[in-house]
Order: C-alpha cells, then structure tokens, then sequence
C-alpha cells in the first residue's frame, strides 16, 4: 500500500509588525499587492533571539516583517530544527485606519507535512 502524505494548512496573524520601521516595509509591500503582486514568504529560524528561543521570523519578498506568535512558534521550532519543510503558501498585507494614518497587518498561509 502507498502512503500519501497529508499537508496542514493555517492561516498565520503574523506579530512584531509596529517595531523596527517594519510599517514602511509594509506600507510597500501593501502597494506592491495593489498592483497585483503574488507576494512570497518564508520562515526562518532565529534560534539566537535573546527574547525567545523558539523565535520563527517571518520575511516577505526578502524583507523580515514580523513574527509567528510565540505559542506556535515553541511548536513550530521543533519542526524546523529537525528539518522538516514549512511553506508560506500565501501573504496578505491588510490596511487599516487609526487616527487617520494608515496601519499594516499581515496574515500568512503556512503549510507543513503532518506527522
């Protein structure tokens, strides 16, 4: 019998985005889907951060934006360091309002091999 492989796919809220001038960053990459640019991510492993560990840095188009949440982060570490594949199969630059001034968000798709 042949056993196939099943992906997970979920959708990521990816956090850390109002810090290090990250919303310049953003407020680019949000004009660049505008004029219907497929955006492309992927995570990268920060073993070294000096606040987590764990920590999984999101990059879109090269550029670090942000991070996955530390819960799925201590979860996803593991994954990683052992090697394992997990795609960024869609990014999503969300724009809102606040006090007038435009403010970025982002959400990933992420999809992993389940074990």
């Amino acid at each position: 019998m042949i056993e196939t492989k099943k992906n997970r796919r979920f959708e990521v809220a990816v956090v850390g985005v109002t810090f290090e001038g990250r919303q310049g960053i953003l407020a680019n990459l949000c004009a660049m889907q505008k004029e219907s640019t497929e955006l492309t991510g992927r995570l990268k492993r920060e073993s070294d951060n000096r606040y987590d560990s764990n920590a999984v840095a999101v990059e879109v188009e090269g550029k670090q934006i942000g991070y996955v949440p530390k819960a799925l982060a201590a979860k996803l570490a593991v994954h990683i360091d052992a090697g394992e594949t997990i795609d960024v199969v869609g990014v999503r630059i969300i724009e809102g309002n606040k006090d007038g001034d435009s403010v970025y968000g982002v959400r990933i798709d992420v999809e992993m091999e389940e074990m």
